[in-house]
């Protein structure tokens, strides 16, 4: 199962992520990655983000990567 770059596109720039190990404000649990849309994201990057949300709860159901 792939995700397109154009979905990603639509909602990439409002992600919120976890900083580095190296980085200030580390959690010491994760090291980078996506924490969260940001609140002020458009209602067209929070469509796109959901939708990106229910194609990884499908493929986690099916035990595939995306």
């Amino acid at each position: 199962m792939a995700v397109s770059s154009v979905l990603l596109a639509q909602f990439a720039q409002y992600m919120e992520c976890y900083p580095y190990f190296d980085e200030p404000g580390y959690d010491g649990i994760h090291n980078g990655g996506w924490k969260c849309l940001k609140k002020n994201a458009p209602k067209k990057a929070k469509e796109a983000y959901e939708k990106y949300l229910k194609m990884e709860e499908e493929a986690k159901k099916k035990h595939l990567k995306i």
